[in-house]
């Protein structure tokens, strides 16, 4: 990829804007309307496979039952309380100042629809719990499915996950799906902890960032040497989240392929 070539995705839409909650149709509307080059979201099955975009598996204000025991019906009317562990830094905000403005689940179909209607990249990210995983083959397909319906074209679906295993079937299953696997050295497999594993594979990454402020330090850091050895295999590499114009400048001079962040906008 060449030089000045870092596509930014917006991280959950764009939630730095004060009036909307992070991964819902406004904020996803909202970074639509900006000159980001793409749109993150997390996706989960419901328990009738269909699929909402939110963060946290109990994400619903006065319920602590998970997303996927309830149905699409039962889901779209409840209020949505937003991620647990945000903000992160200003000024970046995932709760709208006015508190009695309600937000509600986003359907993935509509998720879709707005990346589409607006030629934005899909950045999606593969959510699960590993004690209760609703990702069967069946699941799989019927998301591939509504992927196909949405009419984007592949080069611009990407599918990102911190569970590994998952993304690695999801490949198997519908090969033609462009997948990023989360690096994260805590992975209880020791093998996706490696950058050589990888390298090794052909296989593109998205990794939280060494260096940004919004992200702990998990050991590997992101330098020329990591992102040529990736380029030269034809892969790409993505950082998450980029909070500081400082960091993203520095990240876009060594020629990375897409910058995640809450509320940087492209240059």
């Amino acid at each position: 990829m060449s030089k000045n070539n870092t596509k930014y995705i917006g991280h959950r839409g764009l939630p730095s804007n004060p009036n909307v909650l992070e991964n819902t149709f406004e904020s996803f509307l909202s970074a639509a309307k900006s000159n980001l080059d793409g749109i993150e979201t997390d996706i989960w099955p419901t328990k009738d496979q269909q699929f909402v975009c939110v963060h946290d598996c109990r994400p619903f204000k006065y319920s602590i039952k998970k997303v996927f025991n309830y149905t699409w019906k039962e889901i779209q009317r409840k209020q949505l309380k937003g991620s647990r562990n945000y903000p992160r830094d200003n000024p970046g905000s995932f709760t709208p100042k006015d508190k009695k403005i309600k937000f509600y689940p986003c359907h993935f179909e509509d998720y879709l629809k707005i990346c589409k209607d607006n030629k934005k990249i899909a950045f999606i990210e593969i959510k699960n719990c590993s004690s209760c995983s609703r990702w069967t083959k069946q699941t799989i397909n019927k998301m591939y499915d509504h992927i196909v319906k949405s009419k984007i074209p592949m080069k611009n679906i990407y599918l990102i996950s911190l569970d590994n295993d998952l993304l690695f079937n999801i490949k198997k299953i519908q090969n033609d799906l462009k997948t990023m696997p989360i690096i994260d050295p805590k992975n209880k497999k020791i093998i996706y902890r490696n950058i050589e594993f990888f390298l090794e594979k052909k296989v593109s990454i998205d990794i939280g960032d060494f260096d940004s402020s919004s992200t702990r330090d998990w050991g590997i850091k992101i330098n020329d040497e990591l992102i040529t050895k990736f380029h030269k295999n034809g892969l790409l590499v993505g950082a998450w989240t980029v909070n500081t114009k400082k960091r993203a400048n520095v990240l876009k001079n060594m020629n990375i392929d897409f910058i995640t962040s809450d509320f940087l906008l492209k240059d």
